[in-house]
């Protein structure tokens, strides 16, 4: 919502709404592209009326060696007096639950039927990568009207989730994610009522398009606040029963901070199964793909509220009945050190040792997002009265509070600290809610570029440098840098391994819990322990889905046995060279020679090519744009033969969203593959070699954004 000013006193201040007017109408939305009618998700009311109406989830018992098919659809959802498009599986938000014994293997067939690219991410699941969903690392994004066949394990009890792994920001908001529970009998001890819920915000005024993902700053914030997709949600309980309760958050952004009023509740378990000591609580933060293992138990009939920071989300109707009364059991605290035997063992030895990686969370802003950051607040005196400059904006006091609420910038912080009435909340470093909602809503991934940088080499981490032998434990420190452009919490995510948080500030976790995502406040840093049990390529990112669409992910490798040395064909034949940098440079300006023919990193043009096979040379500078965003550039001379450069447009056809193809005279051989940092050189075309090429070596860079 756009808060105006009509109190002005002078007739040359311009509203912030005005403002916002003419940037829109003058194209300069901070970079962001305006909605055609062609690009849109959107559907006309009556091709929504003519969908299926949307279901709750059911329960799905899958056994080992079963075969079930997950349908990605669009649905209808009635929502007050609207009538609104969904995405749903199999019909279902959330989509069913799906229930399968420890040590069992199950087939997923899933096919989409949606209108955007998709996979399906077993999020959690220690499995094999290539059945990870992780696209475009792990496998091709399903096309519309495709299918994929996973073959999934379950190694370890626990709650678990699916979701795409496709522009995530539009199809997981609209309601593709579904639970995995994994049991085993006798696991958690009391007998339990189980019960399931997911915790989600959903944006009923939300507006997506195909070529623009939105909302980069903040990530997408949602106006209503659901329990399985459903405001003022009701579990029906016994009174002094206990009841099992597993929740997920799968909001785009929303951090969670969830108590079950009336009630007596202990945490025990979480991600990847029991906590290492049950433990009595009164509430439960949850970052975006965090879960939670609760037992509650209410000692008296009543309907109760379940609340996220004081607000209703639903309610617990809590009858009589006349079993035998819980309590006793209840209030026994197990202990599951066994589950963490190796590392309690070693405790010392890893808390002595320095990190092997170390990781920090930043942000970089482009273009008028970052010159309207950087303009700051000028107090001036004007007719005997104090006044605020802000964006060419003459403001009193109470103006400039109200546009601080709006816009983030330099000196913003310090005036609201000064001047701010009453008592200001702790700063915890978690952004509860979009406080910036119009900076938030004009940000996108050409103004925002978030990063998780390798602090041993200042750059996005790369998979050379990241890779593991099955086996080991590795330790990552994180540090969410406070003075960045725009701190906030982060919930930093890894597949396919498992990790428990050893400190945090350096304060010694005391209650260990297996993890696959950790929440990352401002300021802190937080040491986390990986068990690398998965060989495999795997990703690592922010689970917060707009901040991964801008850049925030890496890959890394775990292998087979003790050595990282490649002896597949292709490594013979490439060349590695150091990496000269990630410079910008404008059209004709000068740089440094280049240390390989073609380039392979340093100097490029701030704008990056489109995909695509071009018929005539481009710049190198801008061929590097797209290298640097984990494309591979395929370059020939004018001396291959027809049936070679056909072969080219082929494989860049089938790589669309990867690869670049174009003529370069300059060449010292007739065809060039060039990755960041690598250059393949062929005196024609092999395509089992490029295709290697390609997999091997596709979005192993700082920027992997290529599709």
């Amino acid at each position: 919502m756009l808060h105006t000013y009509d109190n002005y006193m002078n007739t040359k201040i311009i509203s912030i709404t005005t403002l916002v007017v003419l940037l829109i109408a003058g194209g300069l939305y901070f970079g962001m592209k305006k909605p055609t009618q062609n690009n849109a998700y959107a559907f006309t009311q009556d091709q929504i009326d003519e969908l299926e109406l949307v279901q709750a989830s059911e329960v799905v018992e899958l056994k080992d060696g079963d075969t079930y098919v997950i349908d990605a659809t669009i649905v209808k959802q009635h929502v007050g007096s609207q009538t609104i498009k969904r995405l749903a599986y199999n019909g279902q938000i959330p989509g069913p639950i799906l229930k399968a014994p420890r040590g069992s293997k199950v087939t997923i067939i899933h096919n989409n039927l949606t209108d955007e690219a998709t996979a399906l991410h077993s999020h959690g699941l220690r499995g094999e990568s290539r059945f990870d969903g992780a696209a475009p690392l792990t496998q091709k994004p399903i096309p519309v009207d495709g299918s994929f066949t996973y073959e999934l394990e379950f190694p370890d009890v626990g709650v678990y989730w699916y979701h795409p792994h496709v522009r995530e920001d539009y199809a997981q908001e609209m309601g593709l994610y579904g639970n995995f529970i994994v049991e085993d009998e006798g696991y958690w001890g009391s007998e339990a009522q189980d019960e399931y819920l997911i915790l989600d915000d959903f944006d009923t005024d939300g507006v997506f398009t195909r070529d623009e993902e939105t909302h980069t700053l903040m990530g997408r914030f949602g106006d209503k606040l659901l329990i399985n997709d459903r405001e003022n949600y009701q579990i029906n309980l016994e009174a002094g029963q206990i009841a099992r309760l597993f929740i997920t958050n799968v909001a785009n952004t929303r951090t969670f901070d969830v108590s079950f009023e009336g009630s007596d509740m202990k945490v025990v378990g979480g991600d990847n199964g029991r906590i290492q000591q049950e433990v009595m609580a009164e509430n439960i933060i949850l970052g975006t793909s965090e879960r939670s293992i609760i037992e509650v138990l209410y000692k008296r009939p009543g309907t109760y509220p379940i609340t996220h920071r004081g607000e209703k989300m639903g309610e617990v109707v809590v009858s009589s009945t006349t079993k035998t009364s819980q309590s006793k059991a209840f209030r026994g605290l197990r202990n599951n050190d066994g589950d963490y035997q190796y590392v309690l063992d070693n405790l010392d030895m890893f808390l002595e040792q320095e990190p092997d990686k170390n990781l920090r969370i930043d942000i970089e802003m482009r273009g008028q997002m970052a010159d309207m950051m950087a303009m700051g607040v000028e107090e001036i005196e004007k007719d005997g009265e104090t006044l605020y400059k802000m964006m060419g904006l003459e403001l009193n006091l109470d103006q400039a509070l109200e546009h601080c609420g709006l816009m983030e910038m330099v000196g913003c912080e310090e005036l609201i600290e000064e001047n701010e009435i009453g008592e200001s909340e702790e700063d915890d470093g978690i952004e509860w809610e979009d406080d910036m909602a119009m900076m938030n809503a004009m940000s996108n991934t050409e103004n925002i570029s978030w990063k998780l940088l390798d602090e041993s080499t200042g750059v996005m981490p790369m998979i050379k440098d990241w890779t593991f032998d099955q086996g080991d434990f590795v330790k990552v420190r994180i540090f969410n840098d406070p003075t960045s452009m725009h701190p906030m919490q982060h919930p930093v995510h890894f597949h396919g391994q498992r990790f428990v948080v050893l400190t945090r500030d350096d304060e010694v976790n005391d209650n260990f819990q297996w993890k696959d995502s950790v929440l990352v406040p401002t300021g802190q840093t937080v040491d986390i322990l990986i068990e690398m049990t998965n060989d495999g390529d795997w990703m690592a990112h922010c689970h917060i889905a707009e901040h991964n669409a801008a850049g925030m992910m890496f890959n890394f490798k775990v292998v087979e046995n003790n050595t990282n040395i490649s002896t597949d064909p292709v490594s013979s034949m490439v060349t590695e060279y150091e990496i000269q940098g990630t410079q910008h440079v404008a059209p004709g300006e000068a740089h440094d020679a280049y240390n390989s023919n073609p380039p392979s990193s340093g100097w490029h043009y701030a704008q990056a090519p489109s995909w695509g096979a071009y018929k005539k040379p481009i710049p190198d500078e801008s061929a590097l744009h797209a290298v640097e965003h984990g494309g591979i550039w395929i370059s020939y001379t004018e001396e291959i033969s027809e049936d070679d450069l056909d072969e080219i447009k082929k494989i860049q056809r089938q790589n669309a969203g990867a690869v670049i193809s174009t003529p370069r005279p300059e060449n010292d051989s007739p065809i060039a593959v060039v990755a960041w940092g690598k250059v393949m050189k062929l005196a024609t075309v092999d395509v089992d070699l490029i295709t290697e090429f390609i997999d091997e070596n596709k979005n192993n860079t700082h920027e992997p954004l290529a599709r």
